[in-house]
């Protein structure tokens, strides 16, 4: 069975900036996507990091201009992926990912109306 028919949670494409702590180590890098149990991150450099390892991921959320950390661990590395199943998030990652996921469920035809337009209704 290929692994998005085993995945619960629906994965978000989510291009941003974070950075992912391994043994006391930052890694800078990019989030392509996201679900309330995981990532897929890209580190800037390789780091050598197995399997089970335990970290955190801080991604930037601009609204409160902080991170918001998700810690979990490494269940999949291939090539430059890291892929990272989240531990139970807080309240406050919570509300984090509901704002992520109302974005990305947007029609993307909405993005283009200009002002006017949408204060006419």
């Amino acid at each position: 069975m290929p692994l998005s028919d085993r995945r619960r949670h629906p994965r978000f494409p989510f291009h941003t900036r974070g950075s992912l702590l391994l043994d006391g180590c930052s890694h800078q890098g990019t989030l392509l996507d996201i679900s309330l149990k995981g990532g897929l991150f890209v580190p800037d450099a390789n780091p050598a990091v197995p399997v089970g390892r335990d970290c955190l991921l801080r991604v930037f959320h601009g609204g409160k201009e902080k991170f918001v950390e998700l810690p979990g661990s490494v269940v999949y590395i291939h090539a430059h992926l890291i892929g990272i199943d989240f531990d139970p998030v807080s309240e406050d990652a919570l509300r984090w990912f509901q704002q992520v996921i109302l974005l990305n469920l947007a029609i993307p035809a909405l993005l283009h109306r200009d002002l006017p337009a949408l204060l006419s209704r």
